[in-house]
């Protein structure tokens, strides 16, 4: 084992120095990118390939503003087919980008990704994607590690293929850092995102490649260090599936305010609008995208469960007339921790390296006034009805709970073991024997 000593840091832990500039007006900066040998040019920030935010209503906004955009892996060779050619039918595709020092079309700003899994039918996809529209697009080779002994065949028959094309590389750059990846956590792999970018940006530079910074920006300041630190492009989930073009549903999330209402002398309510996101190594995902949790059985990524069914689940659970027992595995979140502590006593059980987040419900209202108050009162009922759910299971006080799920609260599987006086779970799995 090799201990790294040197200081590893991430974009919270740096500001960029201000510099003397010939600028003189922030109008005046350009921010697209021209990749000259490529005959590309944009500004560099594309969005992540994942079903939330890799879909036609997001790639299209984003090729019509100038920046770069990917299709999730799921989409067939005659939807991509046709959406270039609805985009190259309304100019979005293949115009002049202004801010380029020379003429540059946006035709390959686009990349359709491609998977491992059933390599020959989706290297068949690109094969096919070209023939019908001439080469116009990028391809994203999408898997969890590109040192994966099988990737090296892949990436040597796509390069292959891709040469004639005259094509380069970028590579994906981000262990981890994404809000709704949980790999760190999960496999104690990872490395702080902004060292991650310069180490790789340097050795990428020296043999003519380029890398994206994969992951990890919470704010616009964050592309901007990212840039600096040498990444050739950003790419984000986050910071777009909130936009409506995503593919997520919305949420209305209410919230109590510190404004006293002079009628009732209670808080004031208000509500924000959030859009459902979640990893592409989830358990949803894997549900989703392929029918079932895949063989690997493990999870790396972040789901929030639905709370609109749990209640009718866990009464059918009471309901019938053996024991039912609850085994939880990566994220048990929101209805999933009720579920998994509304398992037969001495029969709850999880993972080790499992985590159970407990809130709030959340809720939409929309109507009259009256209507929006009679549903805040539901909301609040649910809310009062989960504290109870709690403490009966938990043995803990109602008042701890209240306090702890007026935000998310995460706890690992030795912390909802210990939780209360008779914990949320029983026991922690190490194997099928333990």
């Amino acid at each position: 084992m090799i201990i790294h000593n040197d200081v590893q840091l991430d974009f919270d832990d740096v500001l960029i120095a201000p510099q003397t500039t010939t600028i003189n007006h922030r109008g005046d900066v350009e921010i697209v990118r021209e990749y000259k040998h490529l005959g590309v040019c944009g500004i560099p920030i594309i969005s992540a390939n994942m079903t939330q935010t890799g879909t036609f209503a997001v790639a299209s906004k984003l090729l019509e503003n100038e920046f770069f955009a990917t299709l999730h892996k799921f989409y067939k060779a005659d939807q991509i087919i046709e959406f270039i050619k609805e985009q190259k039918e309304k100019d979005i595709i293949y115009g002049g980008i202004d801010g380029c020092g020379e003429y540059y079309g946006n035709e390959k700003n686009l990349f359709i990704t491609v998977g491992k899994r059933n390599w020959e039918e989706e290297f068949k996809k690109v094969e096919t994607v070209y023939k019908e529209t001439g080469a116009l697009v990028s391809v994203l080779l999408d898997v969890p590690n590109a040192y994966i002994p099988e990737i090296v065949d892949c990436v040597k028959q796509l390069r292959e293929f891709m040469n004639k094309q005259n094509f380069h590389d970028f590579v994906k750059v981000g262990i981890g850092p994404s809000p709704v990846c949980d790999t760190r956590i999960k496999t104690g792999c990872g490395r702080p995102q902004l060292s991650a970018i310069i180490e790789c940006a340097n050795a990428a530079h020296q043999v003519g490649g380029y890398i994206i910074a994969d992951g990890g920006f919470k704010t616009n300041a964050d592309f901007c260090k990212a840039l600096v630190a040498g990444a050739d492009m950003c790419m984000s989930g986050s910071m777009f599936a909130g936009c409506e073009e995503s593919n997520g549903e919305k949420i209305q999330k209410w919230y109590k305010t510190e404004e006293v209402d002079p009628d009732t002398l209670k808080n004031k309510i208000t509500y924000k609008f959030f859009k459902e996101y979640y990893g592409m190594s989830s358990f949803r995902a894997q549900r989703e995208n392929y029918g079932k949790v895949t063989s690997t059985g493990t999870s790396e990524g972040v789901e929030c469960g639905s709370v609109t069914a749990t209640r009718a689940i866990l009464n059918a659970m009471n309901y019938v007339s053996c024991d039912v027992s609850t085994l939880g595995m990566g994220m048990c979140a929101s209805g999933a921790s009720v579920l998994l502590a509304g398992g037969a006593k001495g029969k709850r059980f999880a993972l080790k390296d499992t985590e159970i987040m407990i809130h709030q419900p959340l809720g939409g209202a929309r109507g009259q006034a009256t209507d929006i108050q009679i549903q805040a009162k539901n909301i609040q009922d649910m809310k009062d009805w989960l504290v109870d759910f709690y403490s009966d299971v938990s043995g803990e006080k109602k008042s701890k709970i209240a306090q702890d799920i007026e935000r998310d609260c995460y706890l690992k599987a030795e912390d909802a073991k210990k939780y209360g006086k008779k914990g949320l779970i029983d026991g922690i799995k190490v194997s099928r024997e333990g």
